[in-house]
């Protein structure tokens, strides 16, 4: 049977086989148009998208789009002063900033070491509420200079787009509250 377009299909109108409320299957051709459009099917549902990709080609093109890649398997990209600047710079710059679990479910570790930055820091960013002045500006510290002062965030922080790549079935826990788009 062939897959149903929904309303996620791109100018290009590229099918997009819808899997539940909670994410959509495509093939990887399709990536870049769900995964950035306007029309995103994330985008519609309100929460960040959780990549499923059992070959990890997703994580390697976001690497090359200028999107801040957080490897959780990677210690030094796990320590708290890593991780606050790649947030802050996400939303300054208005770009992707990911966090690539690979084949592990690290998820939880990560959650630990994104508290370890502020308590509750991942819940503010996969609510986004990270995304109000009064959260993000939170994590700024005077050492960070000039470019990260409040009014440098302003016209780019709605560009900011967390992205979790793994490639293995994530948590339940973390596909309620994330928009899985899984990669056949």
């Amino acid at each position: 049977m062939p897959p149903k377009k929904s309303a996620a299909s791109t100018e290009k109108d590229v099918p997009v086989e819808k899997s539940s409320d909670l994410g959509v299957s495509i093939k990887f051709s399709d990536f870049s148009n769900e995964l950035l459009c306007n029309e995103a099917s994330y985008k519609k549902s309100g929460r960040w998208p959780v990549v499923l990709d059992p070959t990890g080609n997703a994580a390697t093109f976001l690497k090359y789009r200028d999107a801040i890649l957080l490897n959780a398997r990677t210690p030094n990209d796990l320590v708290p002063n890593t991780i606050r600047r790649a947030v802050l710079a996400g939303l300054r710059y208005g770009k992707p900033l990911v966090l690539d679990l690979e084949d592990s479910d690290l998820f939880d570790v990560c959650v630990t070491k994104f508290d370890e930055v502020q308590k509750g820091l991942m819940d503010d960013i996969l609510s986004k509420e990270i995304m109000k002045n009064e959260k993000y500006l939170s994590l700024v510290k005077d050492t960070d200079g000039p470019e990260f002062k409040a009014d440098c965030f302003l016209s780019e922080v709605n560009n900011f787009l967390f992205v979790i790549t793994t490639k293995i079935a994530p948590p339940s826990p973390l596909r309620i509250k994330t928009f899985v788009i899984e990669i056949n």
